[in-house]
């Protein structure tokens, strides 16, 4: 039986951020998918690439940190 990841973020997927918990910065694409990343510079390259915007997250409660997102 496949498994589902409940707070991956639509088709994106989760990606681990090599922290149990603490700060991640998150990449929402225009599409609504979301990534969230250990580095703030690994999500400004999806940023570049994708679109979107990028916000500080706590990775604990996934409750954005950084008021006003970065938008590219």
């Amino acid at each position: 039986m496949a498994s589902s990841c409940g707070s991956c973020g639509g088709r994106s997927g989760g990606r681990a951020t090599g922290r149990s918990g603490g700060i991640a910065w998150r990449h929402t694409d225009p599409y609504g998918g979301r990534v969230d990343y250990a580095t703030p510079e690994r999500a400004d390259i999806a940023l570049k690439a994708k679109g979107g915007t990028v916000q500080q997250v706590d990775t604990r409660t996934g409750a954005p940190i950084q008021p006003n997102p970065k938008t590219a």
